[in-house]
């Protein structure tokens, strides 16, 4: 009879803990759209990640003032190495990357704080389920939101001394279609 209380209990711990979300990692290829606000610039355009070879590619244009320009970064962590590529004067400048490459995802000490729907609540089809966590990740504090199937990133935002940050995601796909944006502009090659 104690085996089968301790059995029971056991099953019931593991049922009602299995339906609290857990922090979870991104797909390791996709690619989407993305905005960057920080103070006066907001930034906007494409980015393709690739978890698998530690690469990232944004090509982003900053809003200042009314003016827009546009820098493509990319970032091979598995070399060490960031290009900034300005294609407006097609210049390039390469940078050392000494920051450890950050998966895609929810930090393994965060915070569940909430569960959002967005869409139409009284249809399931047409509704998606959100995650909200948080925390302090580096001495800085954080809130994220991801799905909650297949763990695709909607919106971070981060407290600095800076000010805030925020980053938002949509039209996410899975996989690369162009597997060549990770290779440097030709006015990079210059700097290998």
């Amino acid at each position: 009879m104690k085996l089968f209380l301790a059995l029971t209990a056991c099953w019931l711990l593991a049922l009602v803990s299995a339906d609290d979300p857990q922090p979870c990692t991104a797909p390791d290829l996709m690619e989407g759209w993305m905005s960057i606000v920080h103070l006066s610039t907001t930034k906007y355009g494409r980015f393709s990640y690739d978890a698998i070879h530690q690469r990232l590619y944004t090509d982003l244009t900053f809003y200042r003032g009314g003016k827009g320009v546009q820098q493509v970064d990319l970032m091979l962590y598995n070399e060490s190495v960031m290009y900034n590529f300005f294609p407006g004067n097609r210049s390039c400048v390469k940078h050392s990357l000494r920051t450890p490459f950050q998966p895609f995802g929810v930090p393994p000490n965060a915070t569940f704080l909430s569960q959002i729907f967005s869409g139409a609540v009284s249809f399931p089809k047409a509704r998606l389920l959100f995650n909200i966590w948080g925390g302090v990740l580096d001495r800085v504090n954080y809130a994220m939101i991801f799905t909650e199937h297949g763990c695709f990133p909607l919106f971070s935002t981060f407290y600095q001394t800076q000010g805030w940050f925020f980053k938002s995601f949509n039209d996410i796909t899975m996989g690369i279609q162009d597997p060549n944006i990770f290779k440097p502009p030709v006015e990079c090659t210059d700097l290998l």
